[in-house]
């Protein structure tokens, strides 16, 4: 399965594959366009700093409600 989401600006366009692929571009997106640092973002989370990487280096998952509540982050980052 997979997703495309596609921004008119700046011209970005992201294919989702699989969950944890999903997570990590996430994540990237909100390190690098928000005012994010990894640290902030594992707080805001409720989660490890580790886990945090794992899951952006792609070695882990995010399950639960620190999966939803990236999502929702994102969505929130997104609509600003």
């Amino acid at each position: 399965m997979r997703s495309i989401i596609e921004f008119s600006k700046p011209s970005i366009r992201f294919e989702f594959f699989c969950r944890c692929d999903k997570q990590k571009i996430l994540i990237e997106m909100l390190l690098k366009y928000s005012e994010l640092n990894l640290a902030g973002l594992a707080s805001i989370l409720n989660i490890s700093i580790g886990l945090l990487q794992d899951v952006y280096v792609g070695a882990d998952i995010l399950r639960g409600k620190p999966a939803d509540h990236l999502l929702q982050l994102f969505l929130i980052f997104l609509s600003e």
